[in-house]
């Protein structure tokens, strides 16, 4: 078993070993756990070492790394996006009338939970990630193992590897269905589950939600008001982000990311009374953090006067008793490009809406 540790930022910068990195690996040299920050004084990093050491997997470690068949060799170089993207077009080609080879695909996503060797596992994903996001539909389209393959990002974004994380949940936004917008949410309520900063969790899931949401033309044919049904069902978690996160957090710059596309996008004036809650958060405490809270507000704020036309300033009550009395007359005109009260068009819209 190999142990090795990495400096820290703390290091770094000021050259103290305060909170460096431990990457545990065993005889084979694969890489089991790649990010433990042993934060704080020695006898607590030691403390963690030797709980992950109790819990080491001896038996399995000494078993042989698993080999790559011959079909899959270009699928685990670095650079082989190519080579993944012909590997999908072969099992079904996008728009081709073929239907999906499942058992290809089965195989695909059993090669993925095989592969324990670090450097295979990165690759293979960051290839297809690449793959998926050259082959996203647009809107509305589909084609035989999009949804399989999607289901795939999902597995991938509890991988072991915190990137690999990362990058899948942002590529579901991309190229998920938008109606699959959900997963973000039940992702970011599993932000802690094997991820040693489940904070950059939450930040890539409202990134995700903001890519999908991005991609929504708006209600124009039988299916589109379901899907935006599905992205009105995301807004209690960024009201619940707003709510709780000081404003130096990144991921109150993702719920505002997201609620501002689903205010144009969706036409809902429902992401107004989300954003007000700009002005209901944690109180800051310290100097720094009011003056970073002032100048984010002020930043909010903005946009919340052009949308509305209303000038009722940081007070937060204030801006909801103006909602609760308007909000049956919100409609967004996409020609301004901001709300307007006008209580025919919002009856119209939410009846077109309300469709099943």
């Amino acid at each position: 078993m190999l142990l090795r540790l990495t400096p820290g930022p703390a290091e770094a910068l000021f050259g103290i070993t305060a909170a460096p990195m431990a990457v545990i690996a065993d005889w084979h040299g694969r890489v089991t756990r790649p990010d433990l920050n042993l934060r704080g004084d020695i006898p607590a990093a030691c403390r963690r070492l030797r709980a992950e050491l109790r819990g080491f997997d001896f038996k399995g470690a000494r078993r042989p790394p698993f080999e790559v068949p011959d079909w899959a060799a270009a699928l685990v170089q670095v650079e082989g996006r190519e080579a993944m993207l012909a590997h999908l077009e072969a099992i079904h080609p996008v728009g081709g009338s073929r239907q999906v080879e499942r058992r290809k695909l089965e195989r695909l996503a059993g090669l993925y939970r095989s592969l324990d060797r670090e450097g295979e596992l990165l690759a293979f994903c960051a290839n297809y990630v690449a793959a998926c996001e050259e082959r996203a539909p647009a809107y509305g389209e589909r084609y035989p193992g999009h949804s399989e393959e999607a289901a795939l990002l999902q597995e991938m974004s509890y991988c072991r590897n915190d990137k690999v994380k990362f990058d899948a949940i942002e590529c579901h936004g991309r190229f998920a269905p938008v109606g699959d917008v959900g997963f973000f949410v039940e992702r970011a309520r599993r932000r802690q589950e094997g991820c040693s900063n489940p904070n950059v969790v939450l930040c890539r899931c409202l990134s995700g939600i903001a890519l999908a949401v991005e991609r929504y033309p708006g209600p124009r044919d039988r299916d589109s008001p379901r899907d935006r049904r599905e992205i009105m069902s995301v807004l209690p978690l960024l009201v619940e982000v707003l709510d709780t996160e000081g404003r130096n957090n990144g991921a109150c710059a993702g719920a505002l990311e997201a609620i501002q596309a689903i205010a144009v996008r969706a036409g809902a004036p429902e992401a107004l009374e989300a954003w007000i809650h700009n002005f209901n958060g944690p109180t800051p405490d310290s100097e720094w953090l009011e003056d970073y809270t002032e100048s984010f507000l002020t930043r909010t704020y903005d946009w919340l006067a052009d949308q509305t036309a209303q000038d009722l300033g940081f007070d937060y009550d204030a801006w909801q008793r103006w909602y609760r009395e308007n909000e049956k007359r919100l409609f967004y005109d996409a020609e301004k490009g901001r709300f307007v009260l006008d209580a025919r068009a919002a009856g119209i819209f939410r009846a077109r809406v309300s469709r099943r």
